[in-house]
């Protein structure tokens, strides 16, 4: 039986804490809001060069938010 991901609570904390929107930050990943809501939700994992700039964008160092 598969697991449900967990969604990070973290990341999307952080995110409504900047002010942005699930489109916003899809728009400044250069990824679609689909894909940007499974990040969040923890379906899909996000690529090395995204989650430097997801860090970067969102003002942390902590890699705990994918987690």
């Amino acid at each position: 039986m598969l697991t449900k991901p967990k969604p990070r609570s973290k990341l999307i904390e952080l995110r409504k804490g900047k002010g942005f929107t699930q489109q916003q930050m899809a728009k400044l990943l250069h990824v679609n809001r689909a894909t940007y809501a499974n990040y969040e939700t923890g379906y899909r994992n996000p690529s090395l060069t995204n989650v430097i700039e997801m860090k970067k964008i969102l003002g942390t160092t902590d890699d705990t938010i994918f987690l």
